[in-house]
């Protein structure tokens, strides 16, 4: 289960924009718990916390602002 959550997120990191990431969204902000492999569940059997991981995944993959981008 913590390889489908590494795969999920290097999808996320290395295919942004494409269908693979857009998958991986979609995964990762269902709430579903009913399949074995969910976001969810995945987490849940790592003891890990789906929501806070939801919000680590966001923070992580976050553009820079435009801000940001300039002053540095």
């Amino acid at each position: 289960m913590q390889a489908i959550l590494e795969e999920a997120f290097h999808c996320l990191v290395h295919w942004a924009g494409n269908k693979l990431a857009e998958d991986a969204i979609e995964w990762i902000e269902s709430k579903d718990d009913l399949y074995l492999f969910s976001f969810n569940n995945c987490c849940t059997s790592l003891g890990l916390a789906p929501d806070y991981v939801r919000r680590q995944i966001k923070w992580a993959t976050r553009k820079p602002s435009s801000e940001f981008a300039k002053a540095s």
